[in-house]
Formats: structure tokens, sequence, C-alpha cells
């Protein structure tokens, strides 16, 4: 069965609730990856309004350096000048004025009111910029860590054996706290997954007991005498002869316009020692071992219980953490996922699948 087909058979196997669970979760990373875009733009529009009404500022601040931001001031007329009404609208019409000239009665002074209503909208576009970005950066992890989350599950379900059983879990899901708000649920148990498997990492890395390193140095030591035992002849015609532990060697050999490599062999001096001092060996590596013992130490059998448990008691909690995340989109919120959470968890399967590899 190919790889696409394996995939489609998954899903068939998959229980109606769970089906229509992973469904779901497809048509919210469409919509996140869809709402991401329309974010997008609307910061692309907010980065070009802020850039423009930056640029200008700059302008602005040039020509009242260079005395050309100016603004005319002057009594109010005693009489109706249509003439003086007319070239009041007409300045009316620049930007920056860039005569010294004024009519009767006026008043040319820089224009510094101006200039900061300038900075203070520049200012205010600069905000709306960095919401609009602090935005796009929450909608692109939403959408992200989604996909994420649906390209875990679907690649989890592709290494389900063949004719694998996926049933749903028949067990009861933790419940909140009470009074305790879901967002906090959420938060509270993913500290509480991440504790676990800071634990779990411990376990798998704790070392071995003592007397579990010591059957193994022996057994190293043993071997390595065994092959450092020179063999004598005692026929006629070669007897004394004695032929001496050997190890492949490689050898880089050197010719006139070429190089390579050969194999040979040659005295194995660590394995004759061995053969004549194997007691001596182990009684010092035995002391090595014994003054490097560590009290966490796990023999294997503890180990894969331990491990077996802890696994059990994460997979629990995030049981608990879905269903938190499942009542805060019911009620039309939205919440970042992880790509990481255990695709059983997820579509609420059995535990008896095979856990994701990471696990």
């Amino acid at each position: 069965m190919n790889e696409i087909s394996a995939r489609h058979a998954s899903h068939d196997r998959l229980p109606p609730e769970a089906a229509a669970k992973l469904q779901r979760l497809k048509d919210r990373a469409e919509e996140a990856l869809a709402f991401r875009r329309m974010v997008a733009q609307r910061a692309k529009e907010a980065r070009e309004d802020f850039r423009r009404a930056r640029d200008w500022l700059a302008e602005l601040q040039t020509a009242h350096d260079d005395g050309r931001l100016t603004k005319r001031t002057r009594a109010t007329p005693a009489y109706w000048d249509e003439a003086a009404v007319a070239a009041e609208h007409a300045r009316q019409q620049g930007e920056v004025e860039r005569s010294g000239q004024s009519l009767s009665g006026e008043r040319i002074e820089a224009d510094k009111e101006r200039l900061a209503r300038e900075r203070e909208r520049v200012a205010q576009l600069a905000a709306a910029h960095g919401r609009r970005e602090t935005e796009l950066a929450e909608a692109g992890e939403r959408a992200e860590k989604l996909a994420g989350l649906v390209r875990a599950v679907e690649d989890w379900l592709r290494t389900l054996p063949e004719g694998a059983a996926i049933k749903p879990h028949d067990g009861a899901l933790p419940k909140p706290k009470k009074g305790e708000a879901g967002v906090d649920a959420v938060e509270r148990l993913r500290q509480r997954i991440d504790a676990l498997g800071t634990e779990l990492d411990t376990v798998r890395h704790a070392p071995l007991p003592a007397a579990e390193v010591k059957r193994r140095a022996r057994a190293q030591i043993e071997a390595l005498a065994e092959r450092g035992r020179p063999k004598v002849s005692n026929s006629a015609s070669d007897g004394g002869w004695i032929e001496w532990p050997k190890a492949p060697v490689q050898v880089g050999v050197v010719v006139v316009g070429a190089q390579g490599v050969t194999i040979g062999d040659a005295p194995d001096p660590m394995a004759l020692i061995a053969w004549v001092h194997r007691d001596a060996l182990v009684a010092g590596v035995e002391a090595l071992v014994d003054a490097a013992a560590d009290p966490a130490a796990l023999d294997e059998k503890a180990r894969r219980d331990r491990i077996a448990a802890l696994a059990s008691e994460i997979l629990g909690v995030e049981r608990g953490e879905e269903a938190a995340i499942e009542a805060i989109e019911a009620a039309g919120l939205q919440f970042v996922r992880r790509p990481e959470a255990d695709p059983r968890a997820v579509l609420n399967l059995a535990g008896e699948l095979l856990a994701p590899r990471e696990r």
C-alpha cells in the first residue's frame, strides 16, 4: 500500500467523532491562514501610511530648518476686501510657504504648530503600525502552529500499523478546577506537561546502577582479554612459536601522483595487557564505578516502569488540556495550539495506540 493509500486508510478507520474533529482542525487551519493573509494586508497598509507620514514630516522639518515652513498672521480688516480674501485662499492651498513676501498688515513667522501636529500624526501612525505588526505576529503564530498540529496528526496516522484498530478513548476526561477560567486551565496544564516531560527526560537519562555497570565492564574486559590471549604452537616443526594478538589498522599510502589507504594489522598491546592483568583491570575499573555511583540510578526494569507511568500521566494531562481548549473555542475565542500535542489526546483516541515518535 502506498503512502497516500495508507493515509486515506487510516483516516477511514478513524471513529466518526475523531474524523469530524480532524476535519474541523483542517478547516480552522485554513481559516487561520486566510485570517493571517488579511492581517498581513492591514499591516502592510499601516506600514505604508507610517512611512509616507514619516517622509513628509522629514520634508517639513527640512523646510522648517531652512525657514520655509511659515504661516501668515494679520489683523482682521475693517472692511471687506475681496482681493485680500482671494489671496488668503490661494495661500491656504500650499503645504509649504516658499515666499517671504506679505500683503500689507501681515506678519510671517515659523509654523511650529503645524510641525508639532505632523509629529503627533506620525507618532499615532507608528503606534497603529506597531499594533498591526503585533496582530500579524499573533495571527501568524496561530496559523503556523495549527497547521503544524494537523500535519503532526496526519503523520502519526501514517505510522499506525495497517489493520490496527483505532478506538476512541472510553475513560473520563479531566475537568478544570472549580471557578478556573479556560485559559488559566490550559496554562496550568501546559506547565504540568512541561514538568512531566522534564522528569521523563531525567528518567530516560538516569545512570545505571553500579552493579550493572560493573557487569558490563567485566564483560568488556573479558572479551578484550580473550582477544589478547597468545597462541603457542607445540608442533615438531615450529614448536615454541608464539602468535601474538593483532588488531586491524588502516594505513595511508602515498606514491608519486596518487595516494590511498591500505588495511593491515599490528600488535594489539591493549588486548595483551588485559590478558596478563585481567583481575587487576577488573578491580581497578570496579573501584572507579563505585566512586561514580549515583543514588538516582535506575535499572532497566525500573526505568521502563517509570517511563510508562510518566507517559501515561502526560497523556492524561494532555486530554485535560484538549478539553479546556475545546471549551475555549466553543465560546468563539482563538487559542494557540501546540503542534507537539499527542494526537491521541487531540482526537480523543485510546491510549493503547502507538505513541508519537517523540514519546
